[in-house]
């Protein structure tokens, strides 16, 4: 795992949609300073929602599910039902831009710790393989 912390900041989360929104944000900052190329964020299918889908600086198409909490680890809240939705918009995605190279499943958890927000990066936290049965 490899962790990151962001700028500080005194900004308390009101409600999940303002967190969600947040914790977007402050990955979106995180991925462009590393090099990455945002390309879409919210991009929405009949399947589900991907939260930010990004070129890395080494040309790999990269789906980044987002998550965040104070209390909880925010892991536990992905599960092989989300995992299979991500998977079933990203190919969506893919075949809207007739994308025909490398891909990659990021998750990318952000936590409050007093005024700082931590970055976890999770490259190639799951992939098409892992989960055939749910395409």
């Amino acid at each position: 795992m490899k962790f990151k912390t962001a700028n500080n900041s005194n900004k308390k989360w009101k409600n999940k949609v303002q967190k969600g929104k947040d914790a977007e944000n402050i990955v979106k900052d995180y991925l462009e300073k590393n090099g990455y190329k945002i390309i879409s964020t919210n991009f929405r299918s009949k399947y589900s929602e991907i939260d930010i889908v990004g070129i890395s600086p080494e040309n790999i198409l990269c789906f980044f599910e987002v998550r965040s909490g104070e209390v909880f680890d925010p892991i536990e809240t992905i599960n092989k039902r989300k995992i299979g939705k991500v998977l079933e918009g990203a190919l969506d995605f893919i075949s809207k831009i007739q994308w025909d190279g490398d891909i990659r499943f990021d998750i990318v958890i952000v936590t409050k710790n007093k005024n700082k927000f931590d970055i976890n990066h999770i490259p190639s936290a799951f992939s098409l393989d892992d989960y055939p049965d749910n395409l």
